[in-house]
Protein backbone atom coordinates (compact mmCIF):
# COMPACT_ATOMS: atom_id res chain seq x y z
CA UNK A 1 0.00 0.00 0.00
CA UNK A 2 1.12 3.53 -0.71
CA UNK A 3 1.88 6.14 1.91
CA UNK A 4 -0.56 8.98 2.43
CA UNK A 5 1.71 11.89 1.40
CA UNK A 6 1.95 11.33 -2.39
CA UNK A 7 -1.78 10.84 -2.92
CA UNK A 8 -2.52 13.74 -0.54
CA UNK A 9 -0.40 15.94 -2.82
CA UNK A 10 -2.17 14.54 -5.86
CA UNK A 11 -5.56 15.23 -4.27
CA UNK A 12 -4.51 18.79 -3.44
CA UNK A 13 -3.46 19.49 -7.04
CA UNK A 14 -6.60 17.85 -8.38
CA UNK A 15 -8.75 20.11 -6.15
CA UNK A 16 -6.82 23.17 -7.35
CA UNK A 17 -7.19 22.13 -10.97
CA UNK A 18 -10.89 21.42 -10.52
CA UNK A 19 -11.40 24.90 -9.08
CA UNK A 20 -9.53 26.45 -12.00
CA UNK A 21 -11.51 24.39 -14.53
CA UNK A 22 -14.77 25.57 -12.99
CA UNK A 23 -13.53 29.18 -12.98
CA UNK A 24 -12.53 28.81 -16.63
CA UNK A 25 -15.99 27.51 -17.50
CA UNK A 26 -17.59 30.50 -15.75
CA UNK A 27 -15.29 32.85 -17.66
CA UNK A 28 -16.31 31.16 -20.92
CA UNK A 29 -19.98 31.61 -20.04
CA UNK A 30 -19.27 35.31 -19.38
CA UNK A 31 -17.52 35.46 -22.76
CA UNK A 32 -20.53 33.86 -24.46
CA UNK A 33 -22.89 36.32 -22.77
CA UNK A 34 -20.63 39.22 -23.76
CA UNK A 35 -20.73 38.08 -27.38
CA UNK A 36 -24.53 37.86 -27.26
CA UNK A 37 -24.80 41.35 -25.75
CA UNK A 38 -22.01 42.75 -27.98
CA UNK A 39 -20.31 44.04 -24.84
CA UNK A 40 -16.77 44.48 -26.18
CA UNK A 41 -15.33 45.74 -22.88
CA UNK A 42 -16.56 42.63 -21.09
CA UNK A 43 -15.12 40.48 -23.89
CA UNK A 44 -11.68 42.01 -23.41
CA UNK A 45 -11.88 41.48 -19.65
CA UNK A 46 -12.98 37.87 -20.15
CA UNK A 47 -10.16 37.18 -22.57
CA UNK A 48 -7.59 38.59 -20.13
CA UNK A 49 -9.11 36.55 -17.31
CA UNK A 50 -9.08 33.40 -19.45
CA UNK A 51 -5.42 33.92 -20.39
CA UNK A 52 -4.52 34.17 -16.71
CA UNK A 53 -6.59 31.09 -15.87
CA UNK A 54 -4.98 29.17 -18.74
CA UNK A 55 -1.51 29.90 -17.42
CA UNK A 56 -2.53 28.89 -13.90
CA UNK A 57 -4.17 25.72 -15.23
CA UNK A 58 -1.03 24.75 -17.14
CA UNK A 59 1.13 25.22 -14.04
CA UNK A 60 -1.21 23.24 -11.75
CA UNK A 61 -1.66 20.51 -14.35
CA UNK A 62 2.10 20.07 -14.59
CA UNK A 63 2.34 19.73 -10.79
CA UNK A 64 -0.61 17.31 -10.74
CA UNK A 65 0.96 15.21 -13.46
CA UNK A 66 4.26 15.12 -11.55
CA UNK A 67 2.42 14.04 -8.37
CA UNK A 68 0.63 11.32 -10.36
CA UNK A 69 3.91 10.03 -11.80
CA UNK A 70 5.35 9.91 -8.27
CA UNK A 71 2.32 7.93 -7.10
CA UNK A 72 2.69 5.58 -10.09
CA UNK A 73 6.29 4.90 -9.10
CA UNK A 74 5.37 4.47 -5.45
CA UNK A 75 2.71 1.83 -6.10
CA UNK A 76 4.86 0.07 -8.71
CA UNK A 77 2.66 0.62 -11.76
CA UNK A 78 4.05 0.96 -15.26
CA UNK A 79 4.46 4.35 -16.90
CA UNK A 80 1.44 3.96 -19.21
CA UNK A 81 -0.91 2.86 -16.41
CA UNK A 82 -4.19 4.75 -16.28
CA UNK A 83 -5.58 6.65 -13.33
CA UNK A 84 -7.80 3.86 -12.03
CA UNK A 85 -5.01 1.29 -12.43
CA UNK A 86 -2.86 3.38 -10.11
CA UNK A 87 -5.39 4.29 -7.42
CA UNK A 88 -6.56 0.69 -7.04
CA UNK A 89 -3.45 0.20 -4.84
CA UNK A 90 -4.61 2.82 -2.32
CA UNK A 91 -6.86 2.35 0.71
CA UNK A 92 -10.59 2.44 -0.14
CA UNK A 93 -11.38 5.87 1.36
CA UNK A 94 -8.45 7.56 -0.38
CA UNK A 95 -9.18 5.74 -3.62
CA UNK A 96 -12.82 6.89 -3.54
CA UNK A 97 -11.85 10.51 -2.80
CA UNK A 98 -9.40 10.58 -5.73
CA UNK A 99 -11.90 8.86 -8.03
CA UNK A 100 -14.54 11.46 -7.13
CA UNK A 101 -12.11 14.29 -7.89
CA UNK A 102 -11.20 12.62 -11.18
CA UNK A 103 -14.85 12.31 -12.21
CA UNK A 104 -15.50 15.93 -11.23
CA UNK A 105 -12.54 17.07 -13.33
CA UNK A 106 -13.82 15.05 -16.30
CA UNK A 107 -17.28 16.59 -15.89
CA UNK A 108 -15.80 20.09 -15.69
CA UNK A 109 -13.81 19.44 -18.89
CA UNK A 110 -16.98 18.26 -20.67
CA UNK A 111 -18.76 21.42 -19.49
CA UNK A 112 -15.96 23.59 -20.89
CA UNK A 113 -16.09 21.68 -24.17
CA UNK A 114 -19.85 22.24 -24.47
CA UNK A 115 -19.62 25.99 -23.81
CA UNK A 116 -16.74 26.24 -26.30
CA UNK A 117 -18.83 24.38 -28.87
CA UNK A 118 -21.77 26.77 -28.33
CA UNK A 119 -19.51 29.81 -28.79
CA UNK A 120 -17.93 28.28 -31.90
CA UNK A 121 -21.29 27.46 -33.51
CA UNK A 122 -22.69 30.91 -32.67
CA UNK A 123 -19.70 32.67 -34.22
CA UNK A 124 -19.73 30.42 -37.30
CA UNK A 125 -23.41 31.24 -37.81
CA UNK A 126 -22.80 34.98 -37.46
CA UNK A 127 -19.82 34.82 -39.81
CA UNK A 128 -21.76 32.80 -42.40
CA UNK A 129 -24.69 35.19 -42.28
CA UNK A 130 -22.42 38.21 -42.70
CA UNK A 131 -20.62 36.56 -45.63
CA UNK A 132 -23.96 35.86 -47.33
CA UNK A 133 -25.07 39.46 -46.83
CA UNK A 134 -21.77 40.83 -48.13
CA UNK A 135 -21.92 38.52 -51.16
CA UNK A 136 -25.38 39.88 -52.00
CA UNK A 137 -24.35 43.50 -51.47
CA UNK A 138 -21.04 43.18 -53.31
CA UNK A 139 -21.45 40.37 -55.87
CA UNK A 140 -18.26 41.35 -57.68
CA UNK A 141 -16.28 40.28 -54.60
CA UNK A 142 -17.61 36.72 -54.69
CA UNK A 143 -15.09 33.97 -55.23
CA UNK A 144 -11.36 34.32 -55.67
CA UNK A 145 -9.74 37.01 -57.78
CA UNK A 146 -6.29 36.52 -59.26
CA UNK A 147 -3.64 38.91 -60.52
CA UNK A 148 -1.90 38.60 -63.92
CA UNK A 149 0.84 36.69 -62.13
CA UNK A 150 -1.68 34.09 -60.90
CA UNK A 151 -1.58 35.19 -57.26
CA UNK A 152 -4.75 35.52 -55.24
CA UNK A 153 -5.71 39.13 -54.53
CA UNK A 154 -8.52 41.15 -53.01
CA UNK A 155 -11.02 43.06 -55.14
CA UNK A 156 -10.03 46.70 -55.33
CA UNK A 157 -12.65 49.42 -55.31
CA UNK A 158 -16.13 49.26 -56.73
CA UNK A 159 -16.46 48.25 -60.38
CA UNK A 160 -17.40 51.00 -62.79
CA UNK A 161 -19.24 50.74 -66.09
CA UNK A 162 -18.22 53.38 -68.63
CA UNK A 163 -20.52 54.26 -71.53
CA UNK A 164 -18.16 55.17 -74.42
CA UNK A 165 -20.98 56.31 -76.70
CA UNK A 166 -21.61 59.50 -74.71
Amino acid sequence: MAEKAPNAGLAEYMKLELGLLEAFKEAEIELKNGINRKDWDQLEQCIRKMKTLSAELAAVEEKRNHAFINLQDLVGEREKAGFYEVIVHLPADEREALAELYRSMKLAAVGIRSVTYCIDEHLKTINGTLQNILNELFPYRKGNLYSKQGERREASGNPMVVNHSL
